[in-house]
């Protein structure tokens, strides 16, 4: 009998070796759809890596990033997750009843309905606050600074009605800025208003009325981009909380604004020149439409440690916008009101100095843009914010 489990567990061993080894053949994969977010890759040893075992925590990333199926059984896993975890949920914590009548419903680990409807909620607290972001912000000078923040399900509690978003009064305590400006959603109806009901990205008009405000906030005298289109294609979108709880029975249509924007002389992305997100092609009818495919981040673009954009006109300002990926989709209509715009995402840098990158490209104003996961470890995955 051992002789037999030995036998199964030395194939199993096999079966997974020739599944990783397989990216040498078919190449390694950039980018999980499923997951939004850029995948780890085979990197090349080096001494000093290993040393520091940096090579062996990027080995082991690689390996459960490039298996063969590794996004399937990703899949496959977060299902049965969902329903155990939902199950125990449900055991402990029932129905959250509140005193204006409406309540939480669980459906996974940090998941929520509210009254059973059809918005997946994250559960407020996912995120934790960091002080030490605010710190890392406040030593950025050389520019004039300004903060919008964007209040969502993470940093607003809607089962007891209107509550003052602490978080945000905090940072603008504590941070130093010219202005500060935030996406008003201090109730449950106008959440749904401005959020997909499965992801935790603003939507078409929550994203438009964040630049009306923004525009506002940097003291921009052009006049505001206009919307021509509201566009629905034909296919839905399940964002991350549908893909974290593995809850895929609600669906939306895709759907964005289109606008009468100037287009961008370049654009470069981590240096290249190519054009960022796939408006185009979504045009051109040139989408895919699998269940879990991200539109959010194949319409907008995807998340890159630099976006340029080049408008060539020297007579405006240049702009350095320090986000997540609540920028992308508006990023190229605030970047027509400048010269220059930079787009920078901490979460893809080890080490970073924005004094020196703001002297260097001549920055005017510095837009801190994103919700409570731009001040927390999630954003800083990289960078050492005990060093503040």
């Amino acid at each position: 009998m051992k002789r037999k489990s030995d036998i199964v567990v030395i194939l199993i061993f096999i079966i997974v070796i020739l599944m990783f080894y397989t990216v040498f053949l078919i190449g390694q994969k950039d980018i999980s759809e499923e997951e939004n977010r850029l995948l780890a890759k085979l990197e090349i040893f080096q001494m000093k890596d290993f040393i520091h075992s940096k090579f062996q925590t990027n080995l082991e990333n690689a390996i459960s990033d490039q298996i063969l199926f590794s996004s399937q059984i990703k899949t496959n896993i977060l299902s049965v997750r969902k329903e155990m975890i939902g199950l125990m949920d449900r055991i402990i914590l029932g129905i959250r009843n509140n005193k204006d009548g409406r309540y939480y419903v669980a459906v996974g680990e940090d998941t929520y309905t509210m009254n059973q409807d059809d918005y997946l909620l994250n559960k407020t607290g996912k995120y934790i606050y960091n002080e030490k972001a605010v710190e890392y912000f406040n030593q950025i000078e050389g520019a004039q600074k300004y903060l919008y923040f964007i209040e969502s399900d993470c940093s607003q509690i809607y089962n007891d009605g209107i509550k003052e978003n602490w978080i945000y009064e905090d940072i603008i305590k504590k941070i130093e800025v010219e202005n500060a400006d935030k996406l008003d959603v201090d109730t449950y109806e106008k959440y749904k208003e401005y959020f997909y009901k499965t992801d935790h990205h603003w939507k078409y008009k929550g994203s438009y009325q964040g630049y009306r405000d923004i525009i506002d906030l940097l003291g921009v005298q052009d006049k505001k981009v206009q919307v021509v289109e509201e566009k629905v294609y034909d296919t839905y979108f399940l964002g991350s909380k549908a893909r974290d709880a593995a809850e895929y029975d609600t669906k939306e249509k895709f759907t964005v604004y289109q606008y009468n924007n100037e287009k961008p002389k370049t654009t470069y992305i981590n240096g290249e020149l190519k054009p960022y997100g796939d408006v185009e092609g979504y045009d051109n009818g040139k989408y895919e439409s699998e269940l879990l495919t991200n539109h959010y981040a194949n319409y907008y673009g995807t998340d890159y440690a630099e976006v340029i954009y080049d408008y060539d006109k020297p007579e405006k300002e240049n702009l350095l916008i320090i986000s997540n990926s609540y920028s992308n989709a508006i990023n190229e209509i605030i970047a027509s009101h400048f010269n220059k715009t930079y787009i920078v995402d901490l979460r893809l840098y080890e080490e970073f100095n924005p004094n020196e990158y703001i002297k260097q490209n001549k920055i005017d104003k510095v837009l801190i843009l994103g919700d409570i996961r731009l001040f927390g470890d999630t954003y800083f995955k990289k960078i050492d914010l005990n060093q503040f």
